[in-house]
């Protein structure tokens, strides 16, 4: 079997890292490296980690801590260090089942494919399962020249259980400058450099719903955020879509959704949210973008 990488950051997770490190141990394919980039922590990770180590698992785990820059940076530092022909990233919150990387490793080997995904539960931190999320058209396969299937189907967003080969990353890294849809941005420029893309109808991923999670803090700063990432994100995508018209339209259907959001989840008055309408014209080229469209008609602002 072919070297894999298995990435993971971190950043004061020690309480749920365990759950993670177990779904490891439990792996029925064991050739494997486990990188853990702590990105930080002044939690007791570092006392963890080092604890496995000394246990001498099947697979090999690997350490390394770095000054506190963001899950970005720890990511681009994990992929730098990768020594597999494949990475995977597994976050430190979610953990997997224990074919996992058996089963995405088959299909990416009997397929070919570059970039392989599969279904993934949204679990509480009792391990409930809240739901499931799996491709509705079940085993696919996306190649090259499809990018815009790619770009209507927007099954790939979610970072973790992301299984690539590392010779399509190249210079691609993960955004810094960005906290919000960075995983599209980079799963995208690397398939820009391969061939095809797969997904497996197979449900393996588990990711932890936290409420307390950035993605969920009501937070007017980190809402407008959020906006300005994803329009600047999906506006610097554009040019792997040859359907102009329906980019230019998702656009503003993803900024009317994370605006819903914001009024949703913080005490925004609306003089405030003039001002935030204001401030995303002057930092996204959203303007432009409504310009160029010739109808707005099936949207609602």
């Amino acid at each position: 079997m072919e070297s894999i990488t298995v990435f993971t950051p971190t950043y004061n997770r020690a309480y749920c890292l365990n759950k993670c490190y177990e779904s490891m141990q439990k792996q029925s394919c064991k050739a494997f490296d486990w990188l853990i980039v702590d990105d930080g922590s002044t939690d007791n990770t570092k006392e963890l980690v080092e604890k496995w180590i000394k246990q001498k698992t099947e697979f090999n785990i690997r350490y390394i801590y770095k000054e506190n820059g963001g899950v970005s940076s720890a990511r681009n530092l994990g992929i730098d260090l990768s020594t597999g022909n494949y990475i995977m990233f597994v976050d430190s919150d979610d953990y997997i089942d224990k074919d996992f990387i058996e089963v995405v490793h088959n299909y990416a080997t009997k397929t070919e494919c570059d970039i392989v995904r599969c279904g993934y539960r949204n679990v509480s931190l009792d391990g409930k399962v809240i739901n499931e999320v799996k491709y509705p058209l079940g085993n696919i396969i996306f190649s090259k020249d499809s990018m815009d299937l790619i770009m209507k189907n927007i099954f790939f967003g979610y970072g973790g259980g992301i299984f690539l080969k590392k010779d399509i990353i190249k210079k691609v890294r993960f955004d810094t400058s960005i906290k919000f849809a960075e995983d599209i941005k980079f799963i995208c420029e690397c398939f820009a450099n391969g061939n095809s893309y797969g997904y497996v109808d197979y449900v393996g991923y588990n990711y932890l719903y936290n409420d307390n999670s950035m993605t969920k803090k009501s937070n007017i700063e980190v809402r407008v955020k959020e906006c300005i990432d994803n329009v600047n994100v999906f506006e610097s995508l554009s040019k792997y879509c040859n359907d102009t018209y329906f980019m230019k339209t998702f656009i503003f259907k993803r900024l009317n959704m994370k605006l819903k959001y914001l009024i949703k989840t913080t005490n925004i008055n609306y003089k405030k949210f003039l001002e935030i309408m204001c401030y995303i014209y002057e930092k996204t080229d959203i303007k432009m973008i409504q310009v160029n469209l010739n109808s707005l008609n099936n949207l609602e602002f």
